[in-house]
């Protein structure tokens, strides 16, 4: 695959600015069928999620990120994921701890004084 139209590919696809494959097609001075088989193995051979946005009737990728051979999610993607995890795990203690807390108020009740 030519390297050179790979990178313009991606940048048009980070840009949302492909059209669809016919337009697309043009503005990289190829077939229709040679985009969709460098989009098809994007998707196969770099995990590229490339999905055809009918709104804005253009190719995007479905996470923030690019293509350099292997799709990387953003950082600030894998961070956001990493805080919501963390920020779930401290909910479920938080909720565990309170529901022990009642349990042991409600036994406190009983004894006797």
């Amino acid at each position: 695959m030519n390297l050179t139209l790979f990178q313009r590919l991606n940048e048009l696809i980070c840009l949302q600015n492909t059209g669809p494959v016919d337009m697309l097609a043009e503005k990289l001075g190829i077939s229709s069928r040679q985009v969709k088989y460098i989009i098809r193995k994007m998707r196969q051979d770099c995990a590229a999620p490339i999905w055809f946005d009918h709104h804005k009737q253009s190719y995007v990728y479905t996470q923030d990120g690019g293509c350099d051979f292997k799709f990387r999610p953003a950082k600030r993607e894998l961070i956001a994921m990493a805080v919501k995890d963390a920020i779930n795990k401290c909910l479920l203690w938080c909720s565990l701890g309170s529901c022990a807390l009642l349990q042991l108020a409600g036994q406190m009740d009983a004894l006797p004084v």
